[in-house]
């Protein structure tokens, strides 16, 4: 097992996910992130080690689901182009791309959303265990999740930095992390990109999973204000805005506004899942 000599940082995600990826490189035998069942290792993993692929044995990879090709431009909600969306259908906007019905008449902050994965049972299992049980290990193939989602859909995108949403000072002192701010740390340790925490939470909300779009509008409307000790000049930037869950996308169109409102020019999202 490799150890790192000297004082530990605690807290520092960087140094512990560097830790697992040398630790996976040098030591053929390991365990799949997610199940935690023995993966068999063979030479032709070489190459994987080399690319730092965190480990997945092949039913967990089959539990993954990526978002379809047929999705909508804004928000990346799956999209069926041969069946209405509540008896209308998806609006072209340009070609190859569609919108959704939610999405047709709406005004975004954000310029656009991307999702890893689908947010199915398997996922909704794994993010619990992630957020509310402790699992913090989960984070490495989360990030990593985020990684491939990042590489493939933002290639082409300038991104200044990156963010994330922040929690409560109350949720944030009973979970102990904010796994927004960890997913941006290691996302950062891939990419290369700076992440910089610039929102504060300051309105308690109730978990949003408990309403519809409507009531989460309305219980998220100034919840977040920019962080008043940021020093890095916000003027014209383009933000990545990170969070592990898309639902109806209230809580990443406030943050967006608010960032938007302190002189950032573009704001993009990037979560881990897309629920549907």
């Amino acid at each position: 097992m490799i150890r790192f000599f000297g004082r530990d940082v605690i807290g520092d995600h960087r140094t512990n996910l560097l830790k697992s990826y040398l630790n996976a490189i040098f030591y053929p035998e390991h365990r799949c992130l997610l199940c935690e069942k023995p993966i068999q290792s063979h030479s032709h993993d070489v190459l994987q080690k080399m690319l730092h692929l965190p480990h997945l044995c092949m039913t967990c990879k089959n539990e993954l689901e990526v978002i379809p090709l047929n999705h909508c431009y804004q928000c990346h909600k799956p999209i069926d182009p041969q069946i209405p969306v509540d008896k209308e259908e998806p609006l072209p906007i340009q070609e190859g791309t569609l919108l959704c019905h939610d999405c047709i008449d709406a005004n975004h902050a954000l310029s656009f959303n991307r999702s890893a994965v689908l947010y199915n049972d398997f996922m909704k299992e794994n993010i619990a265990l992630y957020k509310y049980r402790g699992k913090e290990s989960l984070s490495q193939i989360f990030s990593y999740l985020l990684k491939i989602a990042y590489d493939y859909y933002y290639k082409d995108v300038d991104i200044d930095f990156i963010t994330f949403v922040p929690l409560h000072s109350s949720r944030l002192k009973e979970r102990g992390f904010n796994q927004a701010e960890q997913l941006a740390s290691q996302l950062s340790f891939f990419t290369g990109k700076p992440v910089y925490s610039l929102l504060q939470r300051i309105k308690e909300t109730e978990k949003q999973s408990k309403h519809g779009k409507r009531e989460r509008l309305k219980q998220i409307e100034g919840a977040f204000i920019m962080e008043p000790l940021v020093e890095v000049n916000l003027q014209d930037k383009n933000v990545l805005l990170i969070d592990d869950i898309y639902t109806t996308g209230a809580t990443l169109e406030e943050c967006a506004q608010t960032l938007k409102g302190a002189g950032v020019n573009q704001v993009y999202s990037l979560t881990l899942t897309r629920a549907v």
